[in-house]
C-alpha cells in the first residue's frame, strides 16, 4: 500500500525500531525514505492521530545494490609494420618492394607467394668456419613458377650481383634460375673451396640474406642481361629451403 503525510520520528525497543516519517512512501514490506531502502523487513503498520508508526525488523539489514561497474574499453590490437634489417653502412638501396621472412631456429621449408614486382629477403647465419648449408628454391605448390635471380650478401633486399666475382668473392654470390640448389660454406677464402661443391664462399657466424629477386640475369658477370619482372602475373611462387 502506498501512504502520504507521514510524520518523522524514531523510537528504539528491544529488537524492533519504530519509524516515524514525513512525506514518504511504504509498501506492504518495504520502506523507502528519500529515494533509498530504509526497511525491508516490515513487521507492522499503523496510523493513530497522524501519525504512522513502522516497526521494522532490524535484525534483517537493508538490501544495497552492487555499484554499476562499467566494463573497460576493447584496446585495440596493435599494427606491426614489416621493417627492413638493419643492414652495413656499406649496402646500397634496397628494391623498393620487399616481403621480410623472419624465422627462428637453424633451418626453414616454406612456401611464399608473392605479388607482382615483389622481392622476397630470408635472413640466415652463416654457422661457425667449415659448416655447410644446403639452399635449394623450388617449384611452389600454387602461383606461378618463374626464373629467378638470388644474391646472398650481408645487405638485405639489395640487387648487387654486379660486385660478385664466383672465382674470388666471399660475402656475395650470385645465382639464377628456375629451380634452384646450392651449397654454400663458411670459410675465409674462395680459392679453398671448389665452386663446383660450393656456390658461395662465406664468412663464419655472420647475418647474411638471401635476396630473390623477380628478375632473369643470368650466371656471369656483370649480371645485367635481363632485369625485366620475370613474373608474368600477380601471384608467383617460390618454396624456399635452408638446411
Amino acid at each position: 500500500m502506498n501512504i502520504k503525510k507521514l510524520a518523522a520520528l524514531t523510537a528504539m525497543t528491544g529488537l524492533s525500531s519504530v519509524l516515524l516519517l514525513m512525506a514518504q512512501q511504504s509498501s506492504a514490506d518495504t520502506l523507502v525514505v528519500n529515494n533509498a531502502v530504509s526497511c525491508n523487513n516490515i513487521s507492522t503498520v499503523s496510523w493513530v492521530n497522524d501519525q504512522l508508526t513502522v516497526v521494522c525488523n532490524t535484525g534483517v539489514q537493508p538490501v544495497v545494490p552492487a555499484p554499476v561497474v562499467p566494463a573497460p574499453a576493447p584496446v585495440p590490437a596493435p599494427i606491426i609494420v614489416p621493417t627492413i634489417p638493419v643492414a652495413s653502412a656499406q649496402c646500397s638501396q634496397p628494391e623498393p618492394d620487399l616481403r621480410i621472412e623472419r624465422f627462428s631456429g637453424r633451418g626453414i621449408d616454406k612456401e611464399f607467394t608473392l605479388a607482382n614486382g615483389t622481392s622476397l629477403v630470408v635472413p640466415f647465419t652463416s654457422g661457425s668456419a667449415g659448416e655447410v648449408k644446403k639452399i635449394a628454391l623450388g617449384e611452389p605448390g600454387s602461383g606461378e613458377h618463374f626464373k629467378k635471380t638470388v644474391v646472398i650478401s650481408k645487405c638485405p633486399g639489395t640487387y648487387n650481383p654486379d660486385v660478385y666475382d664466383y672465382r674470388t668473392s666471399v660475402d656475395v654470390c650470385a645465382i639464377t634460375g628456375l629451380e634452384l640448389s646450392f651449397s654454400v660454406i663458411a670459410g675465409q677464402r674462395r680459392a679453398e673451396f671448389p665452386i663446383s661443391s660450393y656456390r658461395c664462399v662465406l664468412e663464419p657466424n655472420q647475418q647474411y640474406y638471401i635476396n630473390v629477386f623477380q628478375y632473369d640475369a643470368g650466371n656471369r658477370p656483370p649480371y645485367v642481361a635481363n632485369t625485366n619482372n620475370t613474373c608474368r602475373t600477380n601471384r608467383c611462387g617460390v618454396r624456399v629451403s635452408i638446411r
